[in-house]
């Protein structure tokens, strides 16, 4: 257990706690009865519990950092379907039902719209477009249609949801200035297992196949906590991968160091993100499970 300041934590303290976890693959294998796979959420489920399917190597606590912000979002971007994809969309939706009918219904629907004055001039304009591609190249029928009559097919454009998306990164930023041989040497602890276990593995345990593979760094679990307790307010991350830290050992834009050559100021950058999308069904999995207080803001 490392931290910094390096003092006694106070049942009044608010601080990052921050586990360095084993990590774990989230495999091949889907959820019962269903088609979704098993994510790093089942993996790190009972991460400290009895049944933890991954351990915690170390942790650290640091001061609770400036800048505290979260976001969440999904995937949403235009679509648009022609007149002719989406009658043909509705048919097969529709016609299965009755195909007879719904033959009739968009038949009358196409031969109203040819009859139509407006219809009859995209024909005409459809007709010479493809009379002078076929000649010599040329503009598409579309073209034709907004030059000729000031119109254009509707693409009942609109915004649709197209997946889910991981949240934006979260950064950190600590400065470190040592105001004991204690608290120097601790510093040097902390600095070195956020760049020992950031660190992609070469998989020495793999026996005669050494070298062939290369294994993932560890993985981090970061809470606010609250005197001893997780922040009642703040939002909650999901387990993390390091993206990135930086030291720089001048913090104060001078090299400067005491006696055993410890630098009197350094700024430590951390860069996480989470492993795993935020789910609607996250927020109700904590609140079944009473792991939710109610308070907080949740993800």
């Amino acid at each position: 257990m490392l931290r910094y300041p390096y003092k006694k934590l106070e049942s009044s303290d608010d601080y990052l706690q921050i586990d360095i976890v084993e990590y774990k693959a989230p495999g091949l294998t889907t959820q019962e009865g269903s088609f979704a796979f098993n994510s790093s959420d089942q993996t790190y489920a009972n991460l400290g519990g009895t049944n933890s399917k991954a351990k915690i190597i170390e942790t650290i606590f640091l001061p609770m950092p400036d800048g505290i912000e979260d976001s969440n979002g999904a995937k949403w971007g235009d679509g648009s379907m022609g007149p002719i994809e989406a009658t043909a969309a509705n048919f097969l939706t529709r016609g299965i039902k009755d195909p007879v009918k719904e033959s009739k219904l968009v038949g009358e629907k196409v031969l109203n719209t040819i009859n139509s004055g407006i219809g009859q001039q995209a024909v005409q304009l459809g007709i010479a477009a493809e009379i002078i591609k076929r000649i010599k190249g040329g503009e598409s029928g579309q073209n034709y249609l907004e030059r000729g009559a000031g119109i254009t097919f509707n693409q009942n454009i609109e915004l649709l949801f197209s997946g889910v998306e991981l949240r934006e990164g979260f950064g950190f930023s600590f400065d470190m200035v040592p105001r004991s041989e204690k608290e120097a040497d601790e510093i040097k602890k902390i600095i070195r297992s956020f760049k020992k276990y950031s660190s992609v593995r070469k998989g020495l345990d793999f026996g005669g196949a050494e070298g062939l593979f290369l294994k993932a760094p560890q993985v981090f679990r970061l809470r606010y906590m609250s005197g001893g307790k997780p922040h009642p307010f703040l939002h909650k991350f999901k387990i993390c991968a390091l993206l990135s830290m930086a030291v720089n050992y001048t913090g104060s834009g001078t090299y400067s160091t005491y006696a055993d050559a410890t630098p009197t100021h350094m700024n430590l950058t951390l860069s996480f993100r989470e492993l795993t999308p935020i789910y609607y069904e996250d927020y109700l999995t904590r609140e079944e499970n009473g792991s939710d207080d109610g308070i907080g803001v949740g993800y």
